[in-house]
């Protein structure tokens, strides 16, 4: 294996590691949004409760679908999304953790265009044959 091959598989393991850490760990934070202190924490914000839960869902959902490679690059987009907010909302509230959901926008926003970038021509929408 040359170099050039080496240091691909060894970048794309890197991606699987992390995309995998990240997957488990949204589905299990998404799953605790239905539990204290989430809900009032989200009230606090000025959010209706059940957005609460929507939100949940949403990272639960997308944690699992960032494990299928086929679906990786929409989750995380849609990840990166939902960090975004979370950021805003820290920022607006004076609360210091907005810079670790700022660093979970970056990486979601790498791994969606990581998993883009990896599809073949045929795959990317207007791509010639």
């Amino acid at each position: 294996m040359d170099t050039t091959k080496a240091l691909r598989f060894l970048g794309i393991g890197a991606l699987w590691l992390v995309t995998v850490l990240l997957g488990v760990g949204f589905v299990l934070g998404g799953l605790s949004k239905f539990s204290p202190p989430w809900p009032d924490m989200f009230s606090r914000w000025g959010y209706p409760v059940f957005f609460t839960y929507v939100v949940g869902v949403v990272e639960a959902v997308a944690g699992l679908l960032l494990l299928v490679p086929k679906t990786a690059g929409p989750a995380a987009a849609t990840l990166c999304v939902v960090m975004l907010g979370a950021t805003a909302t820290h920022l607006v509230h004076g609360e210091s953790n907005w810079s670790f959901t700022l660093i979970l926008v970056v990486i979601f926003a790498t791994i969606a265009t990581v998993r883009y970038r990896l599809r073949s021509p045929r795959q990317v929408v207007g791509a010639e044959n």
